[in-house]
């Protein structure tokens, strides 16, 4: 495929920046050239909603075909742009964030803009829109804290209350996640097909564990706490960590 832009990259590149700036170094040029991709790509589609979109073709579970969109990219490229008009006052990246926030107003399978699904009664982020939704946890997450940095950057009443339903989302699913010893990138077993659950990769498990901490950070509840230190008493365990690996290899082999 060549080299492609890709949001969610660019955003963390950003994001990684930004910590520095606010530990006193000095990446505020480098910060901006990144943070200027989420100006000058995107797409306004129905709605007025802007997406950040990958331009290249990508297989989860099933095949996206290009241009397809993501809660991950949509989320992280809000927080890097309210990080931008925070340090300097340019209206541009307030619009465009507003403009991105919409797309977390609308079902995926009912709008070419959104990105919620609500399967089993919950409100899913997803970072990729497949049939059925597969519910990626990682990705989940990253969205969220966008939604809360718009949030808490807007006081939106909308956006505090997806926040708050979508804590209730991870609260009431985590344990889905935890295959006992080790945890799975994506929620496949609730689909109608029963596939297998696939574990997640050893520095998927170890994202896992600093996102539990982050949660329990923002939110002191303690089934956050609860999880990190489960998850991360998985990753020591050099038993667990082989055999996570070895399934994983099953898994591929079955799927693919």
């Amino acid at each position: 495929l060549g080299l492609q832009y890709n949001p969610n990259a660019i955003a963390q590149l950003a994001l990684g920046y930004y910590d520095k700036i606010l530990a006193g170094e000095d990446y505020l040029k480098d910060f901006f050239v990144q943070a200027a991709y989420f100006i000058e790509h995107g797409r306004v589609v129905d709605d007025g909603i802007l997406l950040w979109e990958y331009e290249f073709p990508f297989e989860m579970r099933s095949f996206l075909t290009s241009p397809w969109r993501s809660a991950l990219a949509q989320g992280q490229g809000i927080s890097v742009c309210l990080r931008a008009y925070k340090i300097s006052g340019d209206e541009r990246y307030l619009d465009v964030a507003r403009k991105a926030f919409k797309s977390f107003y609308y079902l995926a399978r009912e709008h070419t803009g959104g990105i919620l699904d609500d399967s089993r009664g919950y409100t899913w982020l997803e970072e990729y829109i497949v049939e059925p939704p597969n519910h990626v946890l990682n990705g989940f997450i990253w969205a969220l804290w966008g939604v809360r940095d718009y949030a808490q950057f807007m006081n939106d009443s909308y956006a505090w209350s997806l926040w708050h339903s979508c804590l209730r989302t991870l609260c009431e699913n985590l344990e889905h996640y935890d295959l006992g010893f080790w945890t799975s990138y994506d929620l496949v077993k609730f689909n109608p097909e029963h596939q297998p659950l696939m574990p997640c990769s050893i520095y998927y498990q170890n994202l896992h564990v600093i996102q539990m901490k982050a949660m329990h950070m923002l939110t002191s509840d303690p089934v956050f706490k609860h999880y990190e230190q489960r998850w991360n008493s998985q990753l020591s365990n050099q038993l667990n960590r082989a055999m996570s690996q070895i399934w994983k290899v099953f898994f591929k082999l079955r799927w693919f």
